[in-house]
């Protein structure tokens, strides 16, 4: 997400709102224990999840909904911040 988030930013997430609207930044836990935050796209089929960054090892990854996969969207993004000056 350094396109977005650049480190040492602290993202802020709203956990009420975990609808998906496609295109935007989402919290998102897989499986239990992998946590990332990713732009969401929902199909009828499956679900995308595309990294925003400037590093082309960071690849898109979808599931199909009859995939064995727990996905659980705890939040939108809603706010980014970084210290100023330290």
């Amino acid at each position: 997400m350094n396109k977005v988030i650049l480190d040492g930013m602290v993202a802020v997430i709203n956990k009420e709102d975990t609808e998906v609207q496609n295109g935007n930044i989402y919290a998102v836990i897989i499986n239990g224990y992998a946590n990332t935050l990713k732009r969401v796209y929902c199909y009828p089929d499956h679900i995308r999840f595309e990294p925003d960054s400037y590093n082309p090892a960071h690849k898109p990854f979808i599931y199909k909904k009859d995939d064995n996969i727990n996905i659980n969207i705890v939040g939108k993004l809603v706010y980014i911040a970084q210290e100023i000056g330290a």
